[in-house]
């Protein structure tokens, strides 16, 4: 996962804080994250999810196409790959773009 934009965000606020307090730097980090669409949350539930998702796909390049799952679907040995494609296209989406 991409986390260049984030940092970004974050250093551009610790640069302009000057002496603001910790708490009202981090509030605004945190804003301009949310603006972003970025959100914080526990790596926990859905974020263990992606990142398992992820780790899922380093290892088998899940294929983001009706061709590409016919040819992962015989791989694997799978012959009706509708379903197959379906996953993972909604997979690529989640992994691509975040939805």
């Amino acid at each position: 996962m991409n986390t260049q934009p984030a940092r970004s965000h974050i250093a551009a606020e610790v640069v302009a804080s000057g002496g603001r307090v910790a708490t009202d730097v981090a509030d605004l980090i945190i804003a301009r994250l949310k603006a972003d669409g970025w959100a914080i949350v526990p790596a926990t539930g859905e974020t263990a999810a992606f990142e398992a998702l992820a780790e899922l796909d380093a290892v088998l390049d899940l294929p983001g196409d009706p061709d590409g799952a016919a040819v992962f679907g015989t791989q694997i040995g799978i012959e009706e790959t509708t379903a197959l494609a379906e996953a993972c296209g909604r997979a690529r989406a989640v992994l691509d773009w975040g939805r």
